[in-house]
Parts: C-alpha cells; sequence; structure tokens
C-alpha cells in the first residue's frame, strides 16, 4: 500500500517538480499527512470492529470507542496544515495535486478496506 502510493504520487511530482522545488512549503508533507490519516481511519474502523466484536479483546474496548475521534482529529489538523500552505501564485496547482492525491488514496486505501471487509 505504501509503495503503491508513493509511485502514484510520484508519478505527478516528477513531471511538476521543478515548479514547486522551492515555492511551496511542506508539498510531500500534506500528500503523506492525506495518507496516513486514510491509513488510521481504514485500519482503526477495522480494528475497533474486530475488538467489540472479539470477547477476548474487550479489555481494549474502553480505547476502540475513541478511534474515531482521533481520526477526525487528525484529519482536521491534516485539513488545516493543507489549507495553511496555500500559496497565492499555485492554488491551482495545489487543488489539481490535493485532487490526484484523493484518487491515490481511492485507489489504494479504500480498495483495502472493502477487501478487508469482505474478508473479515
Amino acid at each position: 500500500e505504501v509503495m503503491l502510493f508513493r509511485e502514484l504520487v510520484k508519478v505527478r511530482y516528477n513531471v511538476f517538480f521543478h515548479a514547486i522545488q522551492d515555492t511551496i512549503p511542506l508539498f510531500r508533507t500534506t500528500q503523506w499527512l492525506w495518507f496516513a490519516t486514510a491509513i488510521l481511519y481504514s485500519y482503526g474502523d477495522f480494528v475497533a470492529e474486530i475488538i467489540t466484536s472479539n470477547q477476548d479483546l474487550h479489555h481494549f474496548l474502553q480505547y476502540a470507542q475513541y478511534w474515531t475521534s482521533i481520526s477526525f482529529l487528525f484529519y482536521s489538523g491534516t485539513f488545516v496544515l493543507t489549507i495553511s500552505t496555500m500559496q497565492v501564485g499555485h492554488i491551482k496547482f495545489q487543488l489539481n495535486q490535493l485532487s490526484w492525491t484523493i484518487v491515490v488514496l481511492c485507489l489504494t486505501v479504500g480498495q483495502l478496506k472493502y477487501i478487508m471487509h469482505n474478508i473479515y
């Protein structure tokens, strides 16, 4: 998953590297934060579901109820960071990159979530 995300994001990054090299701060960081947010939500939801359905893991139940809140907090922080790194001359480019990142997340993490639910 990590390698697939890396390769798909790298496709567009290599094409536009000369335009963003020193002008857009935290460009790659925000892409990886969106990936981490999606993974945290997907795996957190899956782990919380397993904890609630398995009697042997009920001692983790008090922690499992916070997965959604933690995921939302991480999403909110990533969203604020993404908006705060927008540059006046590069907003169109940054929104295109954000759209590409969301498409890549749907291709990688979205499929994983539904496969995991079908298997387990």
